[in-house]
């Protein structure tokens, strides 16, 4: 007959050893990474960014994708439009006066 101490002690060995053997069958495959790559990738919005100079009023951005577009200028608070014409996205806004850096943000 097993004393407590005993038992405890084997109760913990084999607590230990099912610990391990979850620890070293937990191995993702490709396809488990590939997904989560895709999920990430499908949560991560599509970024470009064009400088636009003094006397321009419009910046193409050339293969941008499909999706809700939001647009950033580091140094303009006009007004803007935002139109698609085939895998073109023009962003048309007044005559600059200063250079600007000029961000689209896809999702």
């Amino acid at each position: 007959m097993m004393n407590l101490e005993e038992r405890i002690i084997r109760l913990e060995n084999l607590v230990n050893a099912l610990i391990d053997q979850i620890n070293t069958e937990k191995k993702y495959t490709d396809a488990d990474i590939k997904g989560t790559r895709q999920s990430v990738n499908e949560i991560t919005p599509y970024k470009q960014t064009e400088k636009a100079y003094y006397g321009e009023s419009e910046k193409v951005f050339y293969d941008s994708p499909l999706g809700n577009v939001s647009v950033f200028f580091s140094n303009y608070t006009g007004q803007y439009e935002v139109s698609r014409v085939d895998n073109r996205l023009i962003v048309s806004f007044d005559t600059l006066s200063a250079p600007t850096d000029i961000t689209i943000s896809i999702l």
